[in-house]
């Protein structure tokens, strides 16, 4: 436990390092803050781009932005909520505060809980808090799929290993595995560009499995009971095998 919440500090921090962001994040983050829109949800903006814009906090305070994801935390009254927001662009989150006097659309999302897929439209302003730099301040939000909290597989903050596996497809929104995902996409990219910079060409091998699918298991057969004297020896056909 202690390893993973290490390695979600880390990646959260990652951009705040002396020696910058890397080359692919810096060049995401000098993409315009909002695209063309082609449909409803095309003029939004990633996290990422708020979050690890390459200014800082300077070059994303001031602007109007529309920015959708998942309720990580909700939390507040009945009056002021304060949303942590997440959309899986990084493993940062955004906290959005939804004020009854101030948004619109706030009636319905009062009751909105962990998992809940929000759009929000509001002013990007600086932060109080010393340990995130920006906060929406939502002018309006829409309950785009709503959550029913007592069903949800990730209602507590903290889940075992063993638990998440039987909830494979939303792992990518625990920290700690997302964190872990990104050092893997990492490290297989920088082994995929050395190879190719060293021109060479990337294959799918034949990979030796027990899986036996759509008969791929007939093709040839592997066995290590052949012995060094052996090896001109007949190999056993499947009717000799033995259980």
């Amino acid at each position: 436990e202690y390893r993973v919440k290490h390695l979600v500090r880390a990646c959260r921090e990652a951009p705040a390092a002396e020696s910058g962001p890397a080359p692919a994040a810096a060049a995401f983050a000098s993409k315009p803050l909002v695209v063309a829109a082609g449909n409803e949800h095309a003029s939004r903006v990633s996290l990422r781009e708020l979050l690890e814009h390459k200014d800082g906090a300077e070059g994303v305070v001031g602007r109007t932005v529309t920015v959708a994801g998942w309720a990580a935390n909700v939390r507040g009254n009945k009056k002021l909520k304060f949303v942590e927001l997440t959309d899986g662009s990084t493993v940062r989150v955004l906290q959005v505060v939804l004020s009854a006097a101030k948004c619109d659309g706030f009636k319905e999302a009062i009751d909105s809980r962990r998992g809940t897929a929000l759009r929000i439209r509001g002013d990007v302003i600086a932060s109080p808090k010393a340990n995130q730099p920006i906060e929406l301040q939502a002018a309006s939000v829409e309950v785009i799929g709503a959550c029913d909290g007592e069903s949800y597989a990730l209602t507590k903050p903290l889940h075992s290993l063993e638990y998440l596996r039987t909830v494979a497809h939303l792992r990518p929104r625990i920290p700690g595995l997302a964190c872990v995902m990104r050092v893997r996409n990492a490290l297989a990219f920088a082994t995929h560009a050395y190879y190719q910079e060293q021109g060479f060409v990337y294959v799918h091998s034949p990979i030796v499995t027990a899986s036996d699918c759509e008969g791929a298991g007939e093709m040839f057969q592997i066995t290590t009971l052949l012995g060094e004297k052996d090896g001109n020896a007949v190999l056993p056909s499947q009717s000799d095998a033995v259980t």
